[in-house]
């Protein structure tokens, strides 16, 4: 039985569709987007958090995929990136997967002859690349879909993120669990959940973002500590497979984001593995 046999499902899709719609949070131009929306939640086993955190829809019509939600997956397929140049002058990042290095990189420089940066008149800088750190996250993010799209291209598989469709995005139409909570309440609960106990793999890579990213914050274990309180569980070991899955993405994306706003300092990152 699957959403597309079920009408029970069908009828949960279209509700789900419609919360997502009058909401406003997800950039859905009518309840019948809502409800495609909702059935790819469904049938991929995702929180509707977790959707808006993968997937963005730009104006309306087309659905893209966030630079940090692919090189997530990709670090989730056993592929690594390591960050060897991140300033508002260039960007480089060595990409490595099935024993195959791709080294890509894009300066500013560059990015001036292409039409990224320009607004329609071709010489007025869209907000996106108006400042330095700004321009720094906008070169991270196109050197990460292009070298991915080269060494694992089934992470894009034909779907392009905001940035390489020229989207502008501000901290104003950002989702905050707490104006998401107050329309979608159910949101907190998968539409399909997973009880199954978590599997080691994701308690090892759990464990090894807490490390990476306790370079940043040292309190990072006791915050993890009371997310998991938080779920209604003692410990990390006792978290379902849905609930692992969850946590994980949400230590990537702080685990990335740092990256991005940071760069690396005096060594070299290595992430999505351990090293040799």
């Amino acid at each position: 039985m699957t959403i597309y046999t079920d009408s029970k499902l069908l009828e949960t899709a279209q509700i789900y569709g419609q919360a997502f719609y009058q909401s406003g949070f997800f950039g859905l131009s009518s309840a019948e987007q809502g409800t495609v929306f909702a059935i790819e939640m469904i049938a991929s086993n995702k929180t509707p958090f977790a959707m808006m955190q993968t997937y963005h829809v730009v104006s309306g019509t087309k659905v893209t995929k966030s630079a940090s939600a692919m090189l997530a997956e990709f670090n989730e397929r056993g592929g690594r990136h390591r960050v060897l140049q991140y300033n508002p002058e260039g960007v480089s990042i060595e990409f490595e997967y099935n024993g195959a290095i791709v080294p890509i990189s894009i300066t500013w420089e560059q990015a001036q002859q292409e039409k990224w940066p320009f607004k329609k008149d071709g010489k007025t800088l869209i907000m996106n690349w108006s400042t330095p750190l700004q321009r720094a996250a906008m070169l991270f993010a196109r050197v990460t879909t292009r070298g991915i799209r080269a060494c694992c291209p089934e992470v894009n598989a034909g779907t392009y993120s905001p940035e390489e469709l020229g989207a502008e995005t501000t901290t104003a139409n950002a989702m905050t669990i707490e104006k998401a909570q107050s329309i979608l309440p159910e949101a907190r609960i998968r539409a399909t959940v997973s009880r199954d106990p978590a599997i080691q793999g994701q308690l090892d890579q759990i464990n090894n973002l807490m490390q990476q990213i306790s370079s940043w914050e040292s309190d990072i274990e006791l915050k993890v500590g009371d997310a998991i309180k938080g779920m209604g569980k003692d410990s990390l070991a006792q978290l379902s497979v849905a609930e692992a899955d969850q946590l994980k993405s949400s230590l990537d994306r702080k685990q990335t984001s740092y990256v991005m706003e940071n760069g690396p300092s005096n060594k070299e990152y290595v992430f999505g593995g351990e090293e040799g």
